[in-house]
């Protein structure tokens, strides 16, 4: 099993596995506004059970609970009428540093709905 530690500290302990990311508390004094803080660092971490993270940091210790999915580094959402279609890029500052100027400039094609949008940016 591929268990990777994204981060850690004397509070918590935050894991990355295959089927998402895991909150591992060890003793009070974390606060949820420092979490906001640390979440800004991995920007791939979308949080699906509130509850679970809440819990760990707030009634802390609290063994390993998944709080969170995977997101796509790149979403595209197109308007309902087809006419606009959004991108999100879910790097941190440190990843999108590593990737090279003439790929950030390269146009995205993606097919939907019987229609080719390109994304340049």
């Amino acid at each position: 099993m591929d268990i990777k530690i994204l981060y850690s500290n004397p509070y918590i302990q935050l894991v990355e596995k295959p089927d998402g990311f895991y909150i591992e508390s060890f003793k009070k004094g974390y606060t949820m506004e420092q979490f906001n803080e640390l979440l800004n660092q991995f920007p791939q971490i979308k949080i699906t059970h509130f509850l679970a993270l809440r819990s760990a940091i707030l009634s802390a210790p609290r063994s390993l609970s998944k709080f969170a999915d995977k997101r796509s580094p790149i979403e595209i959402e197109i308007s309902p009428d087809g006419l606009k279609a959004f991108m999100t890029l879910y790097f941190s500052e440190e990843e999108w540093a590593k990737i090279p100027p003439e790929k950030k400039r390269k146009s995205y094609c993606m097919h939907c709905m019987s229609r080719t949008f390109v994304l340049a940016f």
